[in-house]
């Protein structure tokens, strides 16, 4: 009988013991498995926290590079705007005669009847005194240069299918090229800004448009010229 009761005992002691390792085991292993999960977060943390420091450190690179480009910009925007206001302190006087001239050559053209309209809705908004604003499409509120030209040839009827509130940015996309501009045809300069050619016999030709100091007639070689672009005016 007491060996069986021992027996018994240490069988309990064994189980107990099993029990006791199996435990042991488990807690070992989710103690190892919350230290891998604790280790990958912080691993991944590390990584996500270096990674953003490297992010801001290009971003806080690439600001001081645009700023750098910005003051470059604005200090040649402020050279042209000087010389625009040369241009136009040097030709004012003769070129306002010479739309009297242009306009009066035009009238006695019946081919360029349209150009004539065209021209004397320009005269029309300088008595008006329509000005310079950035991103203006109407008289009332003023154009940029590119809005200004964009402006007429839509009312005129010479944008074909497109509208100017479209297309003002992409005129030179959609106005044919040319090398030998005519009477009304559009001239592309640097810096944006977009004029309307005209010539008339034994005088210089000359353009008009829409300037940050006003509207203007201006040498045709006042700022670097782009390209020409052909208007299809209609013929009478």
């Amino acid at each position: 009988m007491k060996k069986e009761i021992s027996g018994e005992v240490s069988a309990l002691i064994r189980q107990l013991e099993l029990r006791q390792r199996r435990s042991l085991i488990s807690f070992l292993l989710g103690l190892i498995v919350v230290f891998t999960i604790a280790v990958v977060i912080v691993a991944a943390s590390y990584l996500a926290v270096r990674n953003n420091l490297r992010s801001l450190a290009l971003a806080k690179q690439e600001i001081k590079t645009l700023e750098g480009k910005i003051g470059e910009l604005e200090k040649e925007l402020d050279l042209v705007n000087k010389n625009l206001r040369l241009a136009i302190d040097f030709t004012k006087y003769k070129f306002s005669g010479d739309w009297a001239l242009a306009l009066k050559y035009l009238y006695g053209r019946r081919e360029y009847r349209k150009q004539s309209e065209l021209l004397n809705d320009i005269l029309v908004m300088v008595e008006r005194g329509v000005g310079w604003k950035l991103g203006g499409l109407s008289p009332g509120d003023g154009f940029d240069s590119p809005s200004f030209v964009a402006f007429l040839l839509e009312k005129h009827g010479l944008l074909g299918h497109y509208r100017a509130v479209d297309v003002r940015y992409r005129l030179d996309e959609v106005i044919q090229s040319t090398s030998r501009p005519g009477m009304g045809d559009v001239v592309f300069y640097l810096y944006g800004y977009t004029m309307f050619y005209f010539k008339i016999p034994r005088e210089e030709p000359f353009v008009i448009g829409m300037t940050p100091l006003g509207i203007h007639a201006l040498r045709l070689n006042f700022v670097n010229i782009i390209r020409f672009g052909r208007i299809d005016y209609p013929r009478y």
